[in-house]
């Protein structure tokens, strides 16, 4: 160190440059490259990758003037978190800079920052799942440990692979059959965000930031609870740790929540633990609006009622593709796909397709199949049928039904209605039998459209598609003899 202070004295006297004083804070600029954040986090920095220091009193004023204008630079606020300021050691100052070197590995020690508090007016779904997690399938009291950060954060971008957000198709929410149960039946969204009261992002519990481990289907409990949820609310939690980690806002000196984080000015370093608080000071007791967002969030109030709201759900298997994604396409395969399953649960939830062909002259011949793909194969497995032409009941009218099990789980109620021509509406499993296991439409239904059966034109996104059914009249000439209705629909 003593070389390292005497060859910066022809610096300092030429262009104000002072040795730092032993144990002086002072803010942190760079006296050589930084690696990019990205290379930063995905592994340490290796002895034989560091750069040879300039000894400056043998260097030439073009050398210095160089060095001062092109590597006093100010440490991107993407590093702040990593471990990357461990290798770096303050050597000098000038008046605003401290001047750093690599180091030899310094570490800094990980401590306990205090508790996060999230505000549930401003996240409210993100602490019903947070809540979910905490209260009904983890050990509350266990502290969270702080893992990485950044923007450009690869253990990041690992985590919500191995936590089943991060997939070939946007994300499970957005992807069918998830987009079928989650999106389309949402009705928990107190405050629309311009003009998609329904846009829902995945928001996992732990955070990406968090120290997740990997992937493991055989956990009891699983590792992390992932939840459909607005933007809005996902961007609330996100300020809420971001704000927490940085120590800004609520945080900052004379913030209402100052005395929640230890170390104000102190950024977080790998390992740091801390707590998390659900916070309802913003609510009004008096405001009906903030009352029927409060109605919505039930997991957080002790006793817990640990009941699945049918919204909680977790990856039961992770396929990836070879892209650092998990693998989700159209159709659905939960046996060589990613596959999920509502918490407590226990079954993978799939895409079952059920074609009806109606024919006759009065359109009242209707047989029915129904199928899944599994094990990669093109070609779907059948599970059940019904043959118009050798079953009971072979012709329907409006109201009418019939029942078709075969190895389904449950049982697929099809219904002729009245509600339109040729309209049909299937109910899978009983309500009153079996919980959440229930999912019900009618062949008019139309949801969210990206990577649906049909996802443009005047089909996007409906759960049954029509096609004509041709044959022959009496004179061999083709003509269409009836429709064919290809639906799905999620299971389980």
């Amino acid at each position: 160190m003593l070389s390292v202070l005497l060859a910066l004295l022809p610096l300092a006297a030429s262009h104000d440059v002072k040795p730092i004083e032993f144990g002086r804070p002072a803010p942190i600029g760079t006296l050589i490259s930084l690696p990019t954040p990205a290379a930063s986090n995905e592994r340490p920095i290796n002895k034989s990758e560091q750069q040879p220091y300039i000894h400056l009193e043998n260097a030439s004023v073009d050398q210095i003037q160089m060095i001062m204008d092109a590597d006093f630079a100010e440490i991107d606020d993407s590093l702040e978190d990593s471990s990357e300021f461990d290798q770096y050691v303050p050597i000098g100052t000038t008046d605003d800079t401290t001047l750093v070197r690599r180091g030899n590995g310094i570490e800094k020690r990980a401590a306990f920052r205090g508790t996060m508090q999230i505000d549930c007016l401003e996240a409210p779904e993100v602490c019903q799942n947070a809540c979910w997690y905490q209260n009904c399938l983890n050990d509350p009291t266990t502290p969270i440990r702080y893992q990485d950060g950044g923007r450009n954060s690869g253990r990041d971008s690992a985590n919500r692979l191995q936590s089943g957000v991060t997939v070939s198709r946007g994300t499970p929410c957005q992807t069918w059959p998830f987009g079928q149960m989650f999106w389309d039946t949402y009705q928990f969204n107190p405050n629309p965000v311009k003009d998609s009261e329904k846009y829902l992002e995945t928001d996992e519990w732990p955070m990406a930031s968090f120290e997740n481990p990997a992937f493991d289907e055989t956990a009891d409990p699983p590792q992390h609870t992932l939840r459909c949820i607005t933007g809005q609310s996902n961007k609330g939690g996100a300020r809420a740790w971001t704000n927490f980690r940085r120590g800004h806002g609520p945080y900052a000196a004379g913030g209402k929540w100052e005395k929640f984080r230890n170390g104000a000015k102190t950024h977080f370093v790998r390992y740091d633990e801390f707590n998390v608080e659900f916070n309802f000071d913003s609510f009004d007791a008096n405001n009906p609006d903030h009352q029927n967002i409060r109605k919505t969030i039930t997991y957080c109030d002790a006793p817990y009622t640990c009941a699945n709201d049918g919204r909680q759900f977790h990856m039961s298997k992770l396929v990836t593709n070879g892209k650092t994604q998990g693998q989700l396409a159209w159709p659905y395969d939960a046996t060589s796909q990613n596959a999920y399953q509502l918490d407590k649960e226990g079954t993978d939830i799939k895409q079952y397709h059920v074609t009806l062909a109606i024919t006759g002259d009065d359109q009242d011949e209707v047989s029915a199949q129904v199928s899944v793909y599994e094990n990669g194969s093109q070609d779907p497995t059948i599970l059940a049928t019904r043959d118009s032409t050798t079953d009971a009941d072979i012709t329907m009218q409006d109201g009418d039904s019939f029942s078709i099990k075969g190895d389904l789980p449950k049982t697929l109620k099809v219904e002729k209605s009245g509600i339109g021509c040729g309209t049909f509406k299937f109910t899978y499993g009983d309500a009153a039998t079996d919980g959440l296991a229930v999912f019900g439409f009618d062949s008019e239904d139309q949801g969210y459209g990206r990577w649906s059966h049909t996802e443009k034109g005047k089909l996007s996104g409906r759960y049954c598609v029509p096609e004509d059914i041709e044959g022959q009249d009496a004179n061999g000439a083709d003509v269409v003899i009836g429709t064919r209705l290809k639906c799905s629909f999620p299971g389980w």
